[in-house]
């Protein structure tokens, strides 16, 4: 059994890295976990750059006025614990520890099950996440993408609000090389009548999500 962060980190490494086409592979694990990330309140936050600084300021307004905030960020800077974190104070290696000796079987038995290696590390980490944020009871959490939008794990949540903060090119190998085609990953994450605020975009990015707000009738 995982005892120590050495061994949590290196079971997380030995797992897929990197985003996979769709999300429905995802919730077959929070199938088998209960789906914890319905039981929390969630802003959903995308964007090619200003993810982090935007996720900062929120963090820092609504625990001013008292609010108790679950963070998810990536990557993380010195440590894996930073990218989970309530009232920016990352989650303990006994947490941690503990979340990733409880998902360890239950992917395992999902590897058996579909006969192939499943949840990738980025997945494992986003359920960790939804789990503690559940179990801590937390107010809101502020949730960032990891890669693009469409495809990211994180991307099975139904937030009170989604921020898309800017696009430019990046990730082109697998978001699409022009800034059309990485507008429309990134607004993937606009969900219906969930309203969207955005950043400095450029016009033919912000066209394609205006778009895609309006056929999902979301306030913008």
């Amino acid at each position: 059994m995982i005892q120590t962060m050495q061994e949590a980190n290196y079971w997380l490494a030995s797992r897929p890295f990197g985003t996979r086409e769709g999300i429905e592979h995802f919730e077959k694990l929070l199938d088998r976990i209960d789906h914890p990330e319905k039981n929390t309140e969630m802003i959903h936050i995308a964007g090619t750059n200003g993810k982090g600084s935007t996720l900062s300021f929120l963090r820092g307004m609504l625990q001013k006025t008292g609010f108790r905030v679950g963070s998810f960020i990536s990557p993380h800077i010195e440590k894996i614990n930073e990218r989970i974190a309530i009232d920016d104070q990352p989650i303990s290696d006994h947490d941690f520890i503990r979340l990733v000796v409880f998902l360890q079987p239950i992917v395992l038995t999902l590897d058996e099950a579909e006969g192939k290696v499943t949840a990738t590390q980025f997945e494992i980490l986003t359920a960790m996440a939804f789990l503690y944020f559940d179990e801590k009871k937390v107010d809101l959490a502020l949730i960032e993408v990891g890669l693009g939008g469409l495809s990211d794990s994180t991307n099975v949540i139904s937030p009170l609000l989604t921020a898309i903060t800017t696009i430019g090119l990046d990730h082109m190998e697998v978001l699409g090389d022009t800034i059309e085609k990485i507008a429309a990953q990134k607004a993937g994450v606009i969900k219906e009548q969930v309203p969207v605020v955005t950043g400095k975009i450029p016009d033919s990015a912000l066209a394609v999500i205006a778009e895609k707000a309006l056929t999902q009738q979301a306030p913008r």
